[in-house]
């Protein structure tokens, strides 16, 4: 897959800069950055998934804590609610289903926990999962503690999510805005071969379009660190 993208995008840039064959010896780089950034859509997508799990099963657990549910059975009830996430939930789902079968052989629930925060790789999975531990050692009104725990984490998460639904929308804007120098490009080359000619089959113009490719990755680089928001 990415291999093939990277092909399709070096013809790409070989047609668009250089109408020539030596615009496809750019293929090792196209190849590097567009592997990278697959790698890194495909990994935000994978931890909104998450997240999205665990959003669900925090919410679930506070639910059932507070209508005074033991935590054992809270995970296990959400076992069975989490089932409506569909594939969203399917990881969340196998993991937390070792995670009771394990509390089911007397592994005590925070141990458990922690067990299944480590699989899921979630930085707010580790926290509660402290936070779980320190509440179960000092004792006393615990439920209640760890309860307010998962609403205070459900309620981040929430500002996650809301942050990324409305930078989705800015940064297609910018897949939008990066992509119309190239067709602008490549209208006029269509319909007016003549204008761009002066910039192919020549030394010159080979280091002129070479330079704005260059200048062009630049700003397609900044532009997707700038839309990178870490909370």
């Amino acid at each position: 897959m990415e291999v093939s993208i990277a092909v399709l995008l070096t013809l790409l840039v070989a047609w668009i800069f250089y109408n020539a064959w030596y615009g496809l010896l750019w293929f090792p780089v196209v190849y590097l950055l567009s592997s990278r950034i697959y790698r890194e859509e495909k990994q935000a997508k994978e931890g909104q998934r998450k997240n999205r799990a665990f959003k669900e099963l925090l919410e679930l657990l506070s639910g059932f804590l507070q209508s005074g549910m033991s935590l054992e059975n809270s995970f296990l009830q959400a076992e069975g609610q989490l089932a409506m996430l569909g594939e969203d939930g399917k990881d969340m789902i196998y993991a937390l289903h070792q995670m009771n079968q394990k509390v089911k052989v007397n592994i005590a629930v925070e141990q458990a926990y922690m067990e299944l925060a480590e699989q899921m790789d979630l930085e707010e999975a580790c926290d509660f999962g402290e936070i779980l531990l320190f509440a179960k050692r000092l004792g006393g009104n615990y439920g209640k503690n760890i309860q307010r725990t998962a609403t205070k984490l459900g309620e981040k998460m929430s500002l996650q999510e809301e942050i990324t639904t409305m930078m989705a929308q800015k940064k297609l804007e910018m897949k939008v805005m990066l992509v119309i120098p190239l067709a602008i490009i490549a209208y006029v080359r269509l319909t007016s071969a003549d204008l761009l000619a002066v910039l192919y089959g020549n030394l010159a113009g080979g280091l002129i379009m070479s330079v704005c490719l260059v200048v062009y990755v630049l700003m397609a680089l900044w532009s997707r660190r700038i839309m990178d928001i870490v909370i």
